[in-house]
């Protein structure tokens, strides 16, 4: 026999209570509950403050002086993180703020 979640086998209530576990020790973990929430918190902070600045910093330049770096790379390197840990931030806030 083949065990539950397998091709083919659709899992049990027991490995979808066992999944569910794991998100909760997760997210709990992520929250800080075993580990210094406000540092976490505050160090996302921090990293989405320098990528802000630099995104910032970067968009006037190409602004003031003119095309100085690839769009691709100005998306890549600088707007596209930025957003991520804007994400991750705003998220990590939102679920671990009102505990």
């Amino acid at each position: 026999p083949r065990e539950a979640g397998e091709a083919g086998n659709p899992p049990t209530n027991n490995s979808l209570r066992l999944l569910m576990l794991n998100y909760s020790r997760t997210l709990n973990t992520l929250c800080g509950k075993f580990f210094g929430m406000e540092e976490d918190l505050r160090a996302w902070l921090y990293s989405v403050l320098v990528m802000v600045s630099l995104s910032l910093a970067v968009f006037l330049v190409q602004l003031l002086f003119g095309r100085v770096l690839n769009i691709a790379f100005e998306v890549c390197v600088f707007y596209l993180p930025t957003i991520i840990l804007l994400i991750i931030y705003v998220r990590m806030k939102v679920r671990c703020g009102s505990r």
